[in-house]
């Protein structure tokens, strides 16, 4: 328990860090939710090697930096397996993790004006909302590619150290 509240106080400080360097007045408040899903390659939890991974969230921020926050599930596929030639086997039940995130987004290019592509590097935390589970702090990245001004498709990978997540979905303002 002390090791998530480390953990958590980490993460914290790093999006409070975030917000205050974020300049006020350098460009207009910026806010945008997204909608993303996708496969995830799972290690190191059981027998578990595969999981979808869906989530919703929301983002703001000034110039190239801004915070956010979400909600997160991830549904872990059933699994049996054998080993020894046949002599055992192993099972792990289907089961779904529900989780709220918090984080901290970089956009190199937003600070330049009106572009249609904009790559981006996020850091932040998963509280997963079950007793036993872990936080797990995760850094994604990727690219939202803004069809219109006011919606437009998201390409991301994340990594939450036990899971590798390629999701793709919507983005909107």
């Amino acid at each position: 328990m002390q090791i998530r509240s480390r953990a958590l106080g980490r993460t914290a400080a790093l999006v409070a860090t975030v917000a205050m360097m974020t300049p006020p007045t350098a460009h207009a408040q910026a806010g945008m939710g997204y909608v993303t899903g996708g496969p995830a390659l799972v290690t190191g939890l059981g027998n578990h090697d595969f999981a979808w991974q869906v989530g919703t969230g929301a983002e703001w921020g000034a110039g190239v930096v801004g915070v956010g926050g979400g909600f997160d599930y991830i549904y872990f596929t059933e699994v049996n397996k054998t080993f020894d030639g046949g002599r055992g086997s192993s099972t792990s039940p289907a089961g779904g993790l529900p989780a709220f995130t918090v984080n901290a987004s970089y956009y190199p290019t937003r600070a330049e004006g009106d572009r249609r592509i904009l790559p981006f590097v996020i850091y932040g935390a998963t509280f997963p909302v079950a007793k036993e589970a872990p936080l797990l702090p995760f850094l994604a990245g990727g690219v939202d590619w803004w069809k219109t001004r006011k919606a437009g498709l998201r390409f991301e990978v994340q990594y939450q150290f036990v899971l590798l997540a390629f999701r793709c979905g919507v983005v909107f303002r």
